[in-house]
């Protein structure tokens, strides 16, 4: 059985549902012990008593799972932009998986070139940090504490 993802909620509460009756609880999310580990959590059903794991997110910021084209740069050497897939945004962040091998490793800055998928095609370029790279995926955050919290709107375009 696969480890079910589950979200915080603004108030803090997590809401899980059992795979074996359907039933479902709700807790506040701290209370889980150990919530904030990567790999799954071991919950018991209150009705069945069978134990099933979940994860915890909990992320601030909704992550759109989507599928387009991106570019990305490294400072140095400056202006050389590599192909990307991106995988899923969020104003916090960008998944991604580059088109070529890549060199990054967590805490690297990068910048980010992406064209959204929007009604309007808007073009974002934004400053970010590697935060996670894991075989092809790379995770990055773009809410820096020196950058404002939203992502930019830039005009032209990139070709590539």
């Amino acid at each position: 059985m696969s480890v079910k993802t589950t979200s915080v909620d603004a108030k803090g509460v997590v809401y899980v549902n059992c795979p074996f009756c359907g039933d479902s609880s709700r807790g506040r999310a701290e209370s889980f012990p150990q919530s904030n580990q990567p790999t799954g959590i071991g919950v018991t059903c209150a009705s069945r008593g069978k134990t099933y794991e979940i994860q915890i997110d909990f992320r601030q910021c909704f992550r759109k799972k989507t599928l387009f084209k991106g570019f990305y740069s490294k400072p140095v050497p400056p202006g050389v932009f590599e192909k990307m897939t991106v995988v899923d945004l969020s104003l916090g962040g960008c998944g991604f998986i580059s088109s070529e091998q890549h060199f990054l490793n967590p805490g690297d800055r990068i910048k980010l070139v992406l064209k959204l998928d929007d009604a309007k095609h808007a073009q974002i370029e934004r400053d970010a940090a590697v935060r996670v790279v894991s075989r092809g995926l790379v995770k990055s955050a773009v809410n820096l504490p020196s950058q404002p919290a939203a992502m930019t709107l830039i005009s032209g375009s990139i070709s590539g």
